[in-house]
């Protein structure tokens, strides 16, 4: 498997996404996510997790969404 992560390396990340809108009406949203992998073993295995948190809410329309989520992968070539 071609990767920059070498065999038994690590990799995490820190990803967000802001937004507001207010022009005839409020809106407003959010997205938070981190994340953990690991490269097993030798070349064939990479597993990785993460978790996000995300909400919407439009003022207007009197809408509110809010969700997480939870990511699992795995790669085996």
């Amino acid at each position: 498997m071609d990767s920059a992560i070498p065999a038994g390396g690590r990799c995490a990340w820190i990803s967000g996404d802001l937004a507001r809108f207010e022009r005839d009406r409020d809106a407003q949203g959010g997205l938070g996510e981190v994340g953990y992998c690991n490269r097993l073993g030798s070349d064939t295995l990479m597993a990785g997790i993460g978790l996000g948190k995300s909400a919407s809410d439009e003022d207007r329309v009197f809408s509110r969404v809010s969700g997480s989520f939870f990511l699992h992968a795995k790669r085996k070539t």
